[in-house]
């Protein structure tokens, strides 16, 4: 676990000190590449590993490691398939999806060299997914790893160096790559097409040495199987069978992975032409609104780009949390569907709520404190770009709301997968993505409201979800969760938190300090009276402790002293 929130911290720091380089524009491309990888990509990697990781669990519990070897091989298979498969399609559909489709030819060769990035990825995607099954996570989350640091290196490398390059020939000759360029001005937003395309190549770069590690992890030190444990196995079932029970439960969970982030999916490929269509409505009214934060030598068909970037920064920092949460559904997931297959409900209703605690206890003052700190926290990460977090810091006050709600849904929809229902997230994601479409279709085309538009659907959606979500565990599952535990009082300690970050922060909002500063003291008092409120509220339980190194002992201390409601062994 701590590997993986390292390769997500290091994420981070790539994202931003890409955007840096890049800028509005240059993030408006970036985005827009995803746009079309997106999709794709979320389809076969992060749904198809799921699959292969709950049938190896499965296989496991029945002793049967020969089906897991044969799995293994099948599953390669199909994932080289589609990987050559989503290769085909967005390199073919680039040109036109750019130009055609989003009428912004400058994104291309971004668009084009991400298609390298699905093949690689989703090659990568069978033996993480193997490893998981076999509840072995350290080759995922050193893969990821690597792969961040080689992202760091190349992507950020050859964006600085493809922009080095324009500048010195600009200043030169006052060409970009031999086209003559009118401004210092121009040049930043004639420039980012290229700086992207580089960095793409990067990502390209990295994503071949996550996958060369898993293969070399693999190839040396196998999947822990003994020898012992396959003489003891019963015969691999046939080829066919094996194939059909992967496709019957990973099209389910893949199509729910797909409408899990239909949400993400929706802005990226809404946003950008509602926006086109609010400025052709309502320009003057823009332009009075955000006229002054706009760089002076952009174009009118240069506008909806730009705003797409200004998005991506709040997309950015919007989904730390939920890449986090998703880390612990995934984990919980083989332990939820061994309780489930035991038919220990006591158990499971404890899990369920463990799980789901654990991500209120995140998500809650994660998203309060995006809430207060929206501004001040893009301006520590944006420095040079006023005009973006200026427009930004608003959508993101907004955004921060729909936060808490996503990744609640997130370990929900992990329960659903373990017990075997993966058919309710498809179901509840398509409610709630189609009430998401209606609402940026409606509100982003709106120019007084404009990118808020994008957030206020968010927050619908996955409100929805969460409501249907616990209703399905009440209905369905048959339990009855502690609402108040579970949820109230963690919401009660993040709104405490907020209020005293609040405080710290409009105390020295005119002191003469360093931007970082006022940020620190901010979230470490935040950080203080949240742990002050949960103890005071007995928030935490001994099921949030127990999986911890240590858990037991620590869990019994702190119970001693009336610190935790201890529950006793797992």
């Amino acid at each position: 676990m701590s590997a993986m929130v390292i390769g997500k911290l290091l994420g981070l720091v790539f994202k931003v000190q890409l955007m840096r380089i890049i800028g509005e524009v240059g993030n408006g491309y970036y985005t827009m590449a995803y746009t079309l990888f997106t999709p794709i990509y979320t389809f076969t990697v992060i749904g198809l590993p799921a699959t292969v990781a709950r049938m190896i669990a499965s296989y496991t519990a029945q002793g049967r490691f020969h089906d897991i070897r044969k799995l293994k091989v099948i599953s390669t298979k199909l994932f080289r398939f589609l990987g050559l498969l989503s290769f085909l399609v967005i390199a073919g559909f680039a040109w036109v999806f750019t130009n055609v489709f989003m009428n912004t030819p400058p994104a291309f060769l971004s668009v084009l060299l991400i298609a390298p990035v699905a093949l690689l990825g989703i090659m990568s995607a069978v033996y993480r997914g193997y490893f998981e099954g076999m509840r072995n996570m350290t080759p995922t989350a050193m893969s990821e790893i690597i792969e961040i640091v080689i992202k760091l290196i190349f992507s950020l490398g050859l964006a600085y160096l493809v922009y080095q390059m324009g500048v010195r020939e600009f200043n030169l000759s006052g060409t970009l790559f031999g086209q003559a360029i009118e401004s210092s001005e121009r040049l930043e937003i004639q420039l980012a097409q290229y700086t992207t395309a580089a960095a793409i190549v990067g990502v390209a770069i990295s994503t071949m040495g996550g996958l060369l590690f898993l293969w070399l992890t693999y190839r040396i030190k196998g999947d822990g199987i003994t020898r012992e444990e396959l003489v003891n196995s019963p015969p691999a079932a046939r080829t066919p069978f094996i194939f059909n029970k992967l496709i019957k439960y990973a099209i389910p969970i893949s199509l729910g992975s797909l409408i899990l982030n239909a949400s993400s999916v929706i802005d990226l490929v809404t946003v950008y032409n509602r926006i086109e269509h609010a400025l052709n409505v309502g320009y003057d009214r823009i332009m009075n609104s955000y006229g002054s934060y706009i760089p002076a030598d952009i174009r009118v068909d240069e506008l909806p780009n730009f705003f797409f970037g200004v998005y991506g920064m709040v997309l950015l920092l919007g989904s730390l949390i939920p890449d986090f949460v998703r880390m612990i559904g995934k984990s919980a997931l083989i332990n939820i569907a061994a309780v489930w297959a035991e038919g220990d409900k006591y158990n499971l209703k404890r899990k369920i709520e463990a799980v789901t605690r654990l991500t209120a206890f995140l998500a809650m003052p994660a998203g309060v404190g995006l809430f207060v700190l929206a501004n001040p926290i893009l301006s520590l990460l944006f420095p040079g770009m006023a005009g973006g977090v200026a427009i930004a810091a608003p959508v993101l006050e907004i955004f921060s709301v729909s936060v808490i709600f996503m990744s609640l849904v997130i370990p929900l929809f992990n329960v659903f997968q373990a017990i075997g229902r993966a058919d309710l997230p498809l179901k509840f994601m398509a409610l709630g993505a189609s009430l998401k479409l209606i609402c940026n279709f409606i509100l982003v085309g709106i120019p007084q409201i404009n990118l808020k538009g994008a957030p206020i659907g968010t927050i619908l959606c996955y409100f929805i979800i969460l409501i249907l979500c616990f209703t399905a565990i009440r209905n369905i599952v048959k339990i009855k969760l502690d609402y108040i535990g579970t949820l109230i009082k963690p919401a009660v300690a993040a709104i405490s938190c907020g209020f005293a970050a609040k405080l710290v922060l409009g105390a020295m909002e005119n002191a003469a300090l360093n931007r970082l500063i006022p940020i620190l003291i901010s979230v470490l008092t935040a950080v203080i009276i949240y742990a002050v409120s949960l103890i005071i509220l007995r928030a935490i339980s001994s099921d949030d402790i127990i999986s911890l190194p240590k858990g037991e002992i620590i869990s019994k201390t702190l119970a001693k002293y009336k610190i935790i409601r201890y529950n006793g062994k797992n």
